[in-house]
């Protein structure tokens, strides 16, 4: 059940995150690359609709992330299926793992392992949920708006009012949101799958990195033909 949650997280960050890093990418390197504009420009309607679905993409994506509806999969249907199956975290339940890892030979240095090993208690989880509280106050300010009132739905209050909902959106925020986000499934996934406690903040989160590298490589390539 556990293993399954993680993944589907997992999932959802990531498509959130990439989508967003190759928005934020596309459009950065168009701004500062006299090639890469006038290359994306050769074919400006199909750059324009995969931007904005991107774009569309991410906020749907957080949307689903921060869903308040129970009987929806969001982050605190995540934190709350951990703590509701915390004996998965247990030293049995790990055994079992590390056993099927190295494929159903028990190892030598397994009972030591074992015997180390962090056993989390409700109150590590509802920690997690504070800090996926910390992200949703930050994506409600702006995003969930934006979300609900342009991308799922056609407002025509937010279309033809007087504010620009996108002008008050900030990178680094989102950059915080789904920072967040990714320190919580890497503290689960280290206590399911290692038994160790980690703090929020040690997971090391380079997805923006990547992301951009394999995006740099794509509009790179089409600036030279």
């Amino acid at each position: 059940m556990l293993k399954k949650c993680i993944n589907i997280f997992n999932n959802e960050i990531l498509t959130a995150s990439s989508a967003f890093f190759t928005f934020v990418t596309i459009n950065s390197m168009a701004q500062s690359d006299v090639k890469i504009y006038h290359a994306l420009n050769k074919n400006a309607a199909t750059w324009n609709i995969i931007t904005s679905s991107l774009r569309d993409n991410f906020l749907i994506t957080l949307g689903r992330i921060f869903d308040k509806n129970k009987r929806s999969f969001s982050a605190c249907y995540f934190i709350d299926k951990c703590k509701k199956n915390i004996h998965e975290f247990g030293a049995d339940s790990l055994r079992e793992r590390k056993i099927e890892s190295v494929s159903g030979d028990e190892p030598e240095w397994l009972d030591g392992y074992i015997e180390g090993a962090y056993s989390p208690s409700g109150s590590d989880f509802d920690k997690l949920g504070h800090v996926v509280s910390q992200a949703y106050e930050m994506y409600s300010s702006v995003y969930e708006k934006i979300r609900h009132k342009l991308v799922a739905h056609a407002d025509a209050e937010a279309i033809f009012g007087s504010k620009n909902m996108f002008e008050q959106t900030s990178i680094d925020t989102i950059k915080q949101i789904l920072r967040l986000l990714f320190q919580v499934h890497g503290v689960v996934w280290q206590l399911y799958y290692n038994g160790m406690n980690i703090d929020v903040g040690d997971y090391n989160f380079n997805e923006e990195e990547y992301v951009s590298k394999d995006v740099k490589g794509l509009l790179e390539m089409l600036a030279k033909e």
